[in-house]
């Protein structure tokens, strides 16, 4: 998933792309960034201006682009820091596919933000202690 270029030009961390690159190094294979913003666009800022997540992932479809040399590549995994509701993973895979729909896609993110929105019984969420194996 690319960093949003207002982002990048204030030289914030492109975590992704770090994550991307261990990744590689440890997979053996190597980094294809194939996806780019058109222009700057924070989810934060637009479901804070009282947009729906829905209007968000219409307009974030618009600015994504896909190069078109992704079809040299039959497997892509689909890299993301952080996942909250899924929607710019969504969106990457919907425009990856419309270009290049024989490709076999995975998704993965380092994390997930856990929204108390999903969480019923946050207390029983935090009684659980999973035994550890050691």
């Amino acid at each position: 998933i690319p960093l949003s270029p207002d982002k990048k030009e204030t030289g914030q961390l492109d975590r992704t792309r770090i994550l991307a690159q261990e990744l590689a190094r440890l997979l053996g294979v190597t980094v294809a960034q194939l996806l780019s913003l058109k222009r700057p666009i924070s989810k934060r800022q637009f479901l804070s201006a009282g947009r729906s997540p829905a209007h968000f992932e219409e307009h974030y479809r618009h600015v994504l682009t896909v190069d078109p040399s992704i079809t040299r590549h039959a497997r892509i995994l689909l890299l993301d820091d952080v996942c909250t509701q899924g929607s710019t993973l969504n969106c990457a895979l919907r425009k990856i596919r419309e270009t290049h729909p024989t490709s076999h896609l995975t998704a993965t993110t380092a994390g997930q933000m856990l929204l108390k929105s999903v969480v019923t019984d946050e207390h029983s969420i935090l009684r659980l202690r999973p035994r550890l194996p050691f």
